[in-house]
């Protein structure tokens, strides 16, 4: 149980982390 815990944990932590970088890409793009 804890292990999977763990890995969802990176698993969401990982997403969060993709989608804060897509977010900062399109604003990029969207001020060029």
């Amino acid at each position: 149980m804890v292990v999977v815990n763990f890995d969802v944990i990176a698993w969401f932590t990982h997403n969060a982390k993709l989608r804060l970088i897509a977010n900062c890409r399109l604003r990029d793009h969207s001020r060029i």
